[in-house]
């Protein structure tokens, strides 16, 4: 919660494509478990995007992304459809690891700046393991986001 409260924190992570922070107004319970929880976090400026925390009560989180936009109400408790959400991150800080380096590597390439080796090597891992992930339709599995 410390990089929620302290904007010094979050205001150092950029977004080339403008997204912002922006926090559901309350936890959306997981309809199949009353034990987890989802809050928005991360808002894509196109309405496209939304990148949730999910929380178990031992403590557990990771982040998942979806383009269902939940804000907390009650209505939205039965409607979550877990096969619209998807796992994206073990935790937040690799998330936002993750989110600020490629922001960097957009902003170097588009300025045609070199790349630092760390990034050249997050490129060829993530390249790497582009080409041994299954086809998209195959990946979708109905698994639930308690998973993390």
């Amino acid at each position: 919660m410390r990089f929620v409260a302290t904007p010094a924190i979050y205001e150092r992570v950029p977004s080339i494509t403008g997204c912002f922070l922006g926090f559901s107004m309350s936890v959306v319970r997981d309809p199949s478990s009353s034990r987890g929880g989802m809050l928005r976090f991360l808002n894509d400026s196109q309405g496209c995007a939304f990148w949730y925390l999910y929380m178990t009560p031992s403590g557990d989180h990771c982040i998942l992304a979806s383009d269902q936009w939940l804000d907390g109400g009650d209505d939205e408790q039965s409607a979550l459809d877990p096969r619209q959400y998807f796992w994206c991150a073990q935790s937040l800080e690799p998330f936002l690891y993750r989110f600020w380096l490629e922001d960097e590597i957009w902003t170097r390439v588009k300025r045609n700046q070199p790349l630092s080796p760390e990034q050249q090597q997050y490129l060829a891992d993530a390249i790497a393991a582009r080409h041994r992930l299954p086809a998209p339709s195959q990946r979708i599995d109905g698994s639930h986001p308690t998973r993390c």
